[in-house]
């Protein structure tokens, strides 16, 4: 006779069970059951991409919840010992494990911004109360520093009107909030 064994298959976590009886023509067997366990499998999330500072570090820690899991981090197939103090771009994977020896992975593609360089420009010389231009560069905000003799303290290159030497601190920042200072004298 024909021969047939389904393969039995649920994506219900749980015990599901399944009889199984041989026919012969008209003749049924009396029937087995067969006890299936499906265990649940740990749910990461999504993976991420991280972006951090230059000089910086980043914490992989409270990207995934890995709680009753065993979490092991990579980079190329190597053990990460100190998942919490990361300072070297690139592939990070998580494989997570639970007690039935389920496993789910995640990736984490941190990437580091190039070094912000703040320039306020070269100490100068301005006539008193007249206007001075300042020269700043290096980002995409910035922040001069005192603001009161100038008539935008968030341009890069802001008019001073000086009546006393003054010291500015001019404060720079790229897209992701990194920052870097420089100063200059006039």
């Amino acid at each position: 006779g024909l021969t047939s064994a389904p393969i039995p298959s649920t994506n219900t976590t749980g015990i599901t069970y399944y009889y199984v009886s041989q026919t012969n023509d008209i003749c049924e067997s009396t029937r087995s059951m067969i006890t299936v366990k499906v265990n649940s499998k740990p749910v990461l999330g999504s993976d991420q991409n991280l972006r951090i500072c230059y000089g910086h570090s980043a914490n992989l820690l409270p990207l995934y919840n890995t709680i009753g899991l065993t979490s092991n981090w990579t980079l190329n197939q190597v053990a990460v010992n100190n998942p919490v103090n990361i300072s070297t771009a690139g592939i990070y994977q998580l494989v997570a494990v639970n007690n039935s020896g389920c496993i789910d992975t995640a990736i984490v593609t941190l990437t580091i911004q190039p070094p912000v360089t703040a320039n306020a420009g070269l100490d100068g010389n301005a006539e008193l109360n007249a206007p001075y231009q300042l020269q700043g560069s290096g980002g995409l905000q910035y922040q001069w520093s005192p603001a009161f003799p100038l008539n935008n303290s968030q341009f890069a290159n802001p008019i001073a009107i000086l009546s006393d030497d003054t010291r500015f601190i001019l404060k720079v920042t790229d897209e992701i909030g990194c920052v870097d200072y420089d100063t200059v004298y006039i």
